[in-house]
């Protein structure tokens, strides 16, 4: 009888691309979090949708100070059992992660600049935090200090 061997198949990463069409919402007063804006049940229709990889100033929105974007994302089953990361390539200047309602991190200062996220690659592991074969919120707090601001380079899900 001849040996099987074993046959070890390797997958590749897999990328989603999250930069187009987040509702979008100036927090001046910064209440977005105590309005619920974080939460499933919030509803976001009337906010105006804007793209990530470009700074919000260069949409219309010549401001500085605190904004939310937020998007739902369908998550296919095929991706349970595999580690799944967000990584965004840069957010002027800092911002909490939200994922269906739940706080899962903060990367940057909200308050110094000199701890701006804005050039700096973050991956945050949504591994157990996501439900698979259907749709899942993403919200991101963001803080721009001064200059350009929001989502201001590539945001993506790497499926590894």
């Amino acid at each position: 009888m001849e040996k099987l061997k074993k046959l070890t198949v390797a997958r590749t990463n897999q990328i989603l691309m999250l930069n187009k069409d987040w509702h979008f919402q100036l927090d001046p007063d910064q209440q977005g979090e105590a309005n619920g804006w974080a939460s499933i049940r919030f509803n976001d229709v009337k906010w105006p949708l804007i793209q990530a990889a470009r700074i919000w100033e260069g949409q219309g929105y010549s401001y500085d100070g605190m904004a939310w974007y937020r998007k739902w994302v369908q998550i296919p089953a095929g991706f349970r059992g595999r580690k799944v990361r967000l990584v965004a390539e840069g957010v002027d200047d800092a911002y909490r992660l939200w994922i269906n309602g739940e706080p899962v991190a903060v990367y940057g200062s909200f308050t110094d600049h000199d701890k701006t996220v804005f050039m700096i690659q973050t991956e945050t592991d949504l591994t157990n935090h996501l439900k698979y074969g259907g749709k899942n919120l993403f919200v991101l707090q963001v803080v721009d200090l001064f200059g350009g601001g929001g989502i201001n380079r590539p945001i993506y899900l790497r499926i590894e």
